[in-house]
């Protein structure tokens, strides 16, 4: 049970919903199967911690009918019905109340209930006028609003022009442009990612419309920004332009949007390190900090992973140690319990690494479980043994690892294609590196050079002239014998 459909929707819920959840179970409108009540509240007492033992099937069946012998079909059953539950209950929290309040508006004008409806179109245009919120579901929103005033307007058969059209047309607008720039934006980075190419004649004009009609309509000059920072070669101006338009902003758009916008600030940041190392990586570690402050980084309220693997990993580099290990510490907590294990021994080996605490790196990294869909850990982990066991002077140790991270590769069937072929290059040029063979040493700094693609290759850079000196001598040597 533990990696059925049911525990996979209760690991996604904070622990406020799995609260809420025991009220929703026990309301008679969404659930009429009174025993799935004392279920739920078996489920909360074991959340967030489900293991093995407590998701076993029959150790809940003994717990939930005590005087009963096990039926492998009524806990199915049960399952299935608590399922179904949870997804009513899903439903309904998403929801959102905006949209709810129009659904009501326009049960009211159907129903032609004229003041009610009136009163709640006025508290919703209220609504609106005082608020800035921006984005396309808020212009949807919007949209629906005056569309339903338009519609009821009609209805009254009053001879007099309708304001409400104007702003239906205008919100629908704004709507279409802001969703159909989020989508070229996506198209964009797929052909950078992926090579896809795109047809961009219907985007021109949307483009040229966005620029000629709504260039003042801050979210719309953020998409503009965000297009034009990922097209030009110079585009640091708009890249400084939108991290402007996104503070001053910061509260006005969605949280999904913020999340699009950092996602691709910090994705331009990242590209550039090699251009300005210092000013991208310090840009990137600024966004990565102002996303944890505001809470735009968090996906079904824990923070992933990989975003505080990358945080850290920008902290390193910065050289910012007591303050990476003060980071690790303050943020474990909000890592998915299954994977907080992995980050915090991963994360902290990292660290120790960089600071040439070996032994303490070693430590850390023996602590990593390797798990499916956890293969950053899996490569990381042996590629950082490969440079301990190098500097630690463990050259048994060090091809040992060479050997069995080439076997890895050549097996693993996840990594395919420039991905795997990254890494076995490091190891192919690590072993060339580890022969010191002097006839040939002198030609493998050019092959690091131009191998592509090729992971780390500063590091093998370093190792090659760490070693150039010894194998020199030792050339000399041979000549001399000779």
């Amino acid at each position: 049970m533990i990696n059925s459909k049911l525990i996979q929707l209760i690991r996604c819920l904070s622990q406020e919903e799995m609260k809420s959840l025991l009220d929703f179970t026990a309301s008679p409108f969404f659930n009429k199967k009174q025993e799935l009540i004392p279920f739920s509240k078996y489920l909360k007492e074991i959340y967030p911690e489900f293991n093995a033992e407590n998701c076993d099937k029959k150790v809940i069946f003994k717990h939930l009918y005590k005087n009963q012998a096990y039926s492998e079909k009524k806990i199915g059953y049960l399952m299935s019905d608590m399922t179904k539950v949870l997804n009513k209950y899903l439903i309904q929290i998403q929801k959102d109340s905006l949209n709810a309040k129009i659904l009501l508006a326009k049960v009211l004008s159907n129903r032609s209930l004229h003041k009610l409806y009136t009163k709640e179109t006025e508290k919703l245009e209220a609504e609106f006028n005082n608020n800035n919120q921006q984005g396309f579901a808020h212009y949807y929103a919007r949209y629906q609003l005056y569309n339903l005033k338009h519609k009821y307007f009609i209805k009254q058969n009053i001879r007099k022009d309708d304001q409400n059209v104007y702003k239906t047309n205008h919100n629908l607008d704004l709507f279409y442009i802001s969703r159909k720039l989020r989508i070229y934006l996506e198209l964009l980075n797929r052909t950078k990612v992926l090579g896809k190419q795109i047809q961009t004649n219907e985007f021109q004009i949307i483009l040229e419309t966005a620029k000629n009609r709504f260039i003042h309509v801050p979210i719309v000059k953020a998409y503009l920004e965000t297009i034009a920072m990922h097209s030009h070669e110079k585009s640091l101006p708009n890249y400084l332009n939108l991290k402007k338009i996104l503070f001053e902003n910061q509260y006005n758009f969605s949280k999904e949007e913020l999340d699009d916008f950092y996602r691709y600030t910090i994705n331009y940041c990242m590209q550039r390190i090699n251009i300005d190392k210092n000013f991208y990586q310090n840009e990137a570690l600024q966004l990565y900090v102002q996303n944890l402050k505001f809470g735009n980084l968090y996906i079904n309220n824990y923070l992933s992973q990989w975003t505080y693997k990358n945080i850290i990993k920008l902290g390193i580099l910065s050289e910012k140690y007591e303050w990476t290990i003060n980071l690790i510490e303050e943020y474990i907590d909000k890592i998915h319990p299954d994977q907080k294990h992995n980050a915090l021994h991963f994360n902290y080996a990292e660290i120790y690494f960089a600071k040439k605490d070996y032994g303490g790196a070693q430590k850390h990294l023996l602590q990593v479980e390797f798990k499916d869909g956890e293969l950053a850990y899996n490569v990381g982990t042996r590629l950082m043994l490969i440079k301990i066991f190098y500097k630690q002077d463990e050259e048994e140790a060090l091809l040992s690892q060479i050997a069995a991270f080439t076997i890895f590769l050549k097996r693993n069937k996840e990594l395919k294609g420039k991905r795997k072929a990254q890494f076995l290059n490091f190891c192919n040029l690590c072993a060339k590196l580890l022969r010191r063979n002097p006839k040939h040493f002198e030609n493998i700094k050019e092959e690091i050079k131009t191998t592509k693609p090729l992971t780390n290759s500063q590091w093998l850079l370093s190792v090659y002239e760490d070693l150039y000196p010894k194998v020199m001598k030792e050339k000399i040597k041979l000549k001399q014998t000779v």
